[in-house]
């Protein structure tokens, strides 16, 4: 079992051990490889679920406000187009109208 203990770095797992003709659980140091090897035997939607922990610790509360801020923007955008508001654009012709604005 992966635990999320980590000691001096290096990441855990219990093993048992038998020690003087008892069965006990001890820690044992994961390597990279090691991790690498477990979580890519899982399946991918605890894979993809572990990838987003991984990505969104690298997140600062400023970052998520951000994103909650774009995903509200492209959702006005979205419904202003529906409903005849705003026209869409071909990439090429948006291409072309920026680089006449940076001239």
């Amino acid at each position: 079992m992966l635990r999320e203990n980590r000691i001096e770095g290096e990441y855990l797992r219990w093993i048992d051990v038998t020690v003087w003709g008892d069965n006990v659980k001890a820690y044992m140091s994961l390597s990279e490889i090691d991790l690498e090897t477990l979580v890519l035997s899982k399946p991918p939607g605890f894979r993809a679920y572990l990838a987003e922990r991984i990505l969104s610790s690298f997140d600062s509360p400023s970052q998520k406000r951000i994103d909650e801020l774009w995903s509200k923007e492209v959702e006005d955008r979205i419904d202003a187009f529906e409903r005849g508001e705003i026209l869409a654009v071909g990439e090429g012709d948006a291409y072309e109208e920026t680089e006449k604005r940076l001239r």
